[in-house]
């Protein structure tokens, strides 16, 4: 089995509480689960890095599952496919093509989403 890292780096959220509001969020839309790790991230001002192990994917949906999911909070990511694994490596950076599914999720200032082996 597989499964999903997210990682999000986050903009104008003041405080940790702020960053768990939006790591909640991020779980719901992702469908359930809780961030593994929330930390300061002090090359932005208020910021947060957000770090999610999302639960297993079938290794064949994997690659068609990861957008779906991803495009749930926001979009649009860059893809990265690497044929040697058969998995992709998504990336969402905000811009002014960037667009939310919630006002909330404005916060999201970096995202990266890729696929790994699940330890047992």
């Amino acid at each position: 089995m597989k499964i999903a890292l997210l990682s999000i780096v986050t903009q104008h959220q003041p405080s940790i509480a702020d960053a768990e509001r939006l790591g909640a969020l991020v779980c719901e839309a992702l469908g359930g689960g809780k961030p593994a790790g929330i930390v300061p991230y002090h090359k932005f001002y208020h910021s947060y890095r957000l770090e999610f192990r999302l639960p297993p994917l079938a290794p064949e949906s994997s690659v068609p599952e990861s957008p779906r999911q991803t495009n749930r909070p926001c979009c649009p990511w860059s893809a990265c496919y690497n044929g040697d694994t058969d998995e992709v490596e998504l990336i969402f950076s905000d811009d002014v093509n960037a667009r939310f599914q919630q006002e909330a999720y404005r916060a999201v200032r970096w995202a990266n989403w890729a696929i790994d082996e699940a330890k047992t």
